[in-house]
């Protein structure tokens, strides 16, 4: 049976195929979303959804988020400050209970802790400037759970199901808008690193594969123009690390991928 067919769960935060997140981000709410209206996600199309706003600090260190009032999950309980806090708590795995599986993890290793003002207001607290944060609970990825409900339900069986906020409607999408183009790439570069025997063993493969992916995590962690990037505020001062880990990337023989389908989906429209 195909996997869209039969999803392993209906829990957004452990799971990490469109299987999951094309039926779900219609169930859940972001604090933030990209504005399903835009042809193309941008910085500029984050929007509010269960945040009423957003606001930096002066050093660029601290997000606050006031959040709507009123709000209840379909339980009846109603949605605050501490589910915020719960849903990134068990994303950093500060929390006493863990996700079975956790693929975002990573997302917020710049995210020193998640605190409340109150029943209606959060901030994320950062290690080091990141204007880009915004994007990642502005993700389809990226829904809040409900602090009064275990991972273990979340992920639903036959007597448990996801508990959701009733869905905020939003405005009648833009009928004429034009939908974006179909990129186009170059011609593909050469690889001098290939197999030079085809009767390599299984294990081999795996463990070199294994040491490659460890050498690419610590050489990203300690890449200076992947933190300059990252911690740079103006768009035009952005683009020239990103040109630079571009050239450090043809130097060494990395093809380019790009994968843009036409489809669309609940997170793009």
């Amino acid at each position: 049976m195909s996997h869209f067919d039969s999803p392993a769960s209906m829990s957004m935060h452990e799971e990490a195929t469109g299987a999951v997140n094309r039926p779900m981000m219609g169930v859940f709410n972001n604090l933030v979303m990209f504005d399903q209206h835009a042809a193309q996600n941008s910085m500029g199309s984050i929007v509010p959804d269960l945040a009423t706003g957003w606001s930096w600090n002066e050093e660029g260190t601290e997000l606050t988020m006031p959040l709507r009032k009123g709000v209840r999950w379909h339980d009846g309980k109603p949605f605050t400050s501490r589910d915020v806090k719960c849903t990134w708590d068990l994303l950093t795995g500060r929390s006493a209970e863990k996700f079975r599986l956790n693929p975002r993890k990573t997302w917020y290793s710049n995210l020193e802790e998640v605190t409340t003002n109150g029943d209606y207001e959060v901030t994320f607290r950062l290690k080091r400037p990141q204007p880009s944060f915004p994007a990642l609970p502005a993700s389809g990825w990226s829904p809040v759970y409900p602090c009064h409900v275990s991972p273990r339900d979340m992920r639903a069986s036959d007597r448990h199901w996801p508990v959701q906020i009733r869905r905020i409607p939003a405005e009648r999408a833009d009928p004429g808008r034009k939908e974006p183009g179909v990129l186009e790439t170059g011609p593909p570069l050469s690889r001098r690193h290939r197999l030079q025997q085809r009767e390599c063993h299984t294990e081999e493969l795996i463990e070199t594969a294994r040491d490659e992916s460890q050498d690419a995590r610590r050489q990203a962690r300690d890449d200076p123009p992947l933190d300059q990037q990252s911690m740079e505020s103006e768009p035009e001062k952005r683009r020239r690390p990103v040109w630079d880990i571009e050239k450090k990337l043809i130097e060494d023989d990395v093809r380019p991928v790009l994968f843009h389908p036409r489809a669309a989906v609940c997170n793009q429209p």
